[in-house]
């Protein structure tokens, strides 16, 4: 979700960088003006404030966009972000069209985090079905106990039912805790 979080940062930043271009900036003083709008957007301490304040600094100390573009995006650990910085380098270098690169990986970046959003609702609903299947057992029982006394009388009040309903338990225990590790490694 962190992650997630901050490639909604970069995705603001490239739309700003974008709308820069479009104004009539250098590609490089349209970062520094990305972060005034980042600062509105997510607050000073935000990430990406941050990780553009360090851009400026190498800008002022003569490093290139593209180096410290590289340097962010190792930072982040993030694939969309680190192609991005590879693209860009690319055609900074060859005099590409970086409103282009902007727009396409603005659209790419969206795309993929309507797909996490729509991927983690899915996600939910599956929680919660699973969290209902597992109530369900104990309120089948009841509702059996409490309708029809004495139904399971069978089950409970011998050795051969007390061993399969010990049994049957183990089995509901066991898939409750299978259910719990798969939902705890989606989730991460």
């Amino acid at each position: 979700r962190n992650k997630c979080y901050h490639l909604e940062q970069f995705k603001e930043c490239i739309l700003s960088v974008e709308a820069s271009l479009r104004a009539g900036y250098a590609v490089e003083n349209a970062f520094v003006e990305s972060i005034r709008d980042m600062k509105m957007m997510f607050g000073e301490q935000s990430k990406i404030v941050s990780e553009l304040t360090m851009i400026q600094k190498g800008l002022r100390n003569n490093e290139t966009l593209e180096n410290l573009l590289s340097s962010m995006a190792e930072k982040s650990e993030n694939e969309e972000i680190l192609e991005f910085a590879e693209v860009f380098s690319i055609a900074k270098k060859n005099s590409g069209n970086i409103t282009a690169v902007m727009e396409l990986y603005s659209r790419i970046i969206s795309g993929k985090l309507e797909l996490m959003a729509e991927l983690e609702t899915l996600l939910a609903a599956k929680r919660l079905e699973q969290r209902v299947m597992n109530v369900m057992p104990f309120l089948i029982v009841g509702y059996l106990g409490l309708t029809n006394p004495g139904y399971f009388d069978m089950m409970y009040h011998n050795l051969a039912g007390i061993g399969i309903m010990t049994a049957c338990l183990g089995v509901y225990l066991g898939a409750y805790v299978m259910s719990e590790k798969i939902f705890e490694k989606v989730y991460g």
